[in-house]
């Protein structure tokens, strides 16, 4: 290495180590005059609070992917946004880009940069102090869609957590992937496709209406399907250890109905675990929460 470069590469070192060093001495004034350092909103429970607004018109498809994250998906709400809860600041992306919308957890202290078509954009070092600061707290993403936008396609990826979705009231694809935590399903025309992937962890379906296809593979775990029995859906269901209760009926490992309506199916792969087809009367809405 040129005696230059080891020049700059010391120089480098002690520039970084001196704003470190001003960044958390400013960050130990700024607490004692309690004063914020890095300004976020929170709610009256401190959770951090990161809101988007977007519409059908910019926006058909939402990929969401996701570390250790809650997620929830409400229908028949006054206004079409995006709540990220407890994110800080640099720790995620948030994008909107040929009509995808996108959220990205994955993210390294390489964040700290962004190269955009300006060049090379640094953040501060403030944001590496901050980087955890909600490291305690449960994340959360709550997407809340008008019952006038349309939107067409969700992808949502969480390696651990709650995936729910409720309320959509019009024709759109779910895919639906979860290392480990559980996804709920209720009160949904389904009249598309819901594709459901869990590694560990059940599949809960409440709905009453449904003349479209779901389809769910399951490591280990349960699926609980309380829905009408009506004699025209289709039903492909598979349980390698485990059992298969039809509607207080018990089947073997594997049990196929074929269905009057061709793409109306419910179709469960189940590794270990168990499926339960519950008989369905009614189902209330749920109340959306602010």
């Amino acid at each position: 290495m040129r005696p230059t470069s080891v020049i700059f590469l010391i120089l480098s070192v002690v520039m970084i180590a001196g704003g470190v060093v001003t960044c958390i001495s400013a960050q130990k004034i700024a607490e004692a005059n309690d004063i914020e350092l890095l300004v976020q909103e929170t709610d009256e429970n401190f959770n951090g609070i990161e809101t988007y607004e977007f519409d059908d018109i910019n926006t058909n498809k939402i990929t969401l992917k996701l570390k250790e994250v809650d997620v929830n998906i409400y229908g028949n709400a006054e206004a079409t946004y995006i709540k990220l809860k407890n994110f800080s600041k640099n720790t995620f992306e948030y994008s909107i880009s040929n009509k995808n919308l996108t959220v990205d957890d994955s993210i390294n202290l390489y964040s700290l940069f962004q190269f955009t078509s300006g060049g090379l954009n640094f953040n501060g070092l403030r944001h590496f102090i901050y980087y955890d600061r909600f490291k305690d707290k449960q994340k959360t993403v709550d997407i809340y869609i008008n019952r006038q936008d349309d939107i067409k396609q969700f992808d949502i990826s969480v390696e651990s957590g709650t995936i729910t979705v409720s309320d959509i009231p019009k024709q759109a694809d779910f895919l639906l992937k979860v290392g480990e935590g559980e996804v709920n399903i209720s009160n949904m025309k389904i009249i598309s496709t819901i594709t459901v992937q869990i590694e560990t962890g059940d599949f809960n379906i409440n709905t009453v209406s449904m003349s479209g296809t779901i389809d769910a593979s399951i490591d280990n775990g349960n699926v609980y399907a309380n829905v009408k029995n009506n004699n025209y859906r289709g039903y492909r269901l598979s349980v390698e250890n485990g059992i298969i209760d039809f509607f207080g009926e018990p089947k073997s490992g594997v049990f196929n109905l074929e269905p009057l309506k061709e793409t109306t199916s419910i179709k469960a792969d189940v590794k270990t675990g168990n499926i339960y087809l519950i008989p369905n009367t009614e189902v209330e809405s749920n109340v959306i929460p602010e």
